[in-house]
């Protein structure tokens, strides 16, 4: 039982150097790999809750720039609409474009258009606010809601848009004012349409056409860009733009990007547009989250924001429209520098600990290891000394009970080791040995000190 508890006792310092030492290595190895993880994980969750504030921070805010903007659209829509010399210009555009036979119409809708034009121009219309100005001001007559006017580029009219402009062909058929995003013939944008009224000779008011008013997404991203201190780009459903805008244009302000097989608007050439461009997989973006990117040196913040394309409302077999989106990139670099050295400062002080925990131990181990040598040839000598004395050798405890004898012991008494070890040391008086003997002897055992006599 002894020498069971004994190993049991000695199961690390019984074991070689060696040994002990890969054994606290690999304890260190375990801890500090431990240590590490916990703070890369405490450092990680940091960093993304950073990121995370700071893409919904600007989610939020494009969000509520394209509310505001599209109100704006639509407001401004509803003031032309209401225009006297405005709704004067289209009644008379929509009976002479009749008389001519429709369509683009004939000299007498050319003079019109040209006198309507130029009146916008000198009233400046196309331009209501120091920070947004209007991409388009349009005009549409009925029937088909044929394009009379487009006061930026007067060259180019005459187009039908019920079949190619949901939002257009609503405020036509059901004669209700339409706002949103929508992809046009010359661009990308948001809208703001309001139906136009006029009254006849019967004095009973009719529908004559609507005026629209409309940012190209370009010129909105740009100036949201510096707002949101964010490099923005819009991505474009093939769907949306194939068979509506026209080819020119498409050529002039898209560009066809490979990874997202979506057109990129990359009018102004605005580093959003490079930034979509360049990255990977970008379906895989969220809309309300985010990803960290490494786009050609720099670490960027991307998150998306859905752009909801506009629905007939006149048609109810009309097809769904696919959704657009703005990708919202923001540079992070200096954060995910920080955050790499904090990760290296963290790991280089464990890394040094640990170095200094390991040669702190060989250097315990090695001194346990002399003192363990020291110790064992101690009692090597004690041992022989014990089995080796002439004398004959009685060890017990406090107690008096007896826990060892030597060899000598056991020839002078007759007795063998198990006969007396674990027995109380009174087991061998005699009754020849004066009383004052005992006393001196269990007086020296109960202290713990040694007693020499016969």
């Amino acid at each position: 039982m002894d020498d069971e508890l004994g190993q049991r006792r000695n199961w690390f310092s019984g074991r070689s150097l060696r040994w002990r030492f890969r054994a606290l290595v690999l304890l260190f190895v375990v801890l500090f790999g431990a240590l590490a993880v916990v703070e890369e994980v405490r450092e990680r969750i940091g960093l993304e809750r950073e990121l995370r504030e700071v893409t919904q921070a600007l989610r939020v805010g494009l969000v509520t720039t394209l509310d505001a903007t599209e109100r704006e659209m639509q407001h401004i829509a509803s003031l032309m609409a209401a225009d006297p010399e405005v709704r004067y210009f289209m009644r008379r555009a929509s009976e002479v474009v009749a008389l001519e036979g429709g369509g683009e119409g004939g000299p007498i809708a050319a003079k019109v258009r040209e006198t309507f034009a130029s009146r916008m121009d000198e009233r400046r219309e196309t331009r209501w606010s120091d920070e947004l100005a209007s991409r388009q001001l349009e005009f549409h007559i009925q029937p088909g809601a044929v394009n009379f006017l487009r006061v930026r580029d007067p060259r180019r009219f005459g187009d039908r848009l019920d079949n190619a402009r949901p939002m257009v062909a609503t405020a036509h058929a059901i004669g209700i004012p339409t706002s949103g995003f929508e992809v046009g013939r010359m661009y990308a944008g948001l809208r703001g349409v309001h139906p136009v009224t006029s009254y006849g000779d019967d004095e009973l008011p009719r529908l004559v056409g609507s005026a629209e008013v409309g940012i190209a997404m370009s010129d909105l991203l740009a100036h949201a860009s510096s707002r949101l201190g964010a490099e923005l780009a819009l991505a474009l459903p093939r769907e949306l733009v194939d068979g509506v805008m026209w080819a020119d244009d498409i050529r002039a302000v898209l560009t066809l990007g490979q990874e997202c097989a979506c057109y990129i608007d990359s009018a102004y050439g605005l580093p959003g547009a490079r930034l979509l461009g360049a990255l990977t997989a970008p379906a895989q973006t969220p809309f309300d989250g985010h990803r960290l990117e490494s786009i050609a040196g720099r670490w960027y913040a991307v998150t998306r924001v859905s752009l909801r394309g506009y629905q007939d409302l006149s048609d109810p077999d009309a097809l769904a429209v696919p959704d657009a989106a703005i990708f919202i990139f923001a540079d992070r670099s200096d954060l995910v520098a920080a955050y790499s050295d904090q990760r290296a400062r963290v790991f280089g002080s464990l890394a040094a600990l640990f170095l200094l925990s390991v040669l702190a131990s060989w250097v315990v181990l090695r001194r346990i290891g002399v003192t363990e040598e020291a110790l064992e040839s101690a009692r090597r000598f004690r041992s022989a000394l014990f089995t080796l004395s002439p004398d004959s050798v009685l060890v017990a405890d406090r107690e008096g009970t007896i826990v060892e004898v030597n060899p000598r012991f056991c020839e002078v008494t007759g007795y063998r080791p198990d006969e007396v070890i674990g027995n109380n040391a009174r087991m061998l008086q005699s009754g020849n040995t004066p009383i004052e003997v005992y006393r001196e002897m269990w007086g020296a055992l109960t202290s713990g000190e040694e007693w020499r006599g016969d």
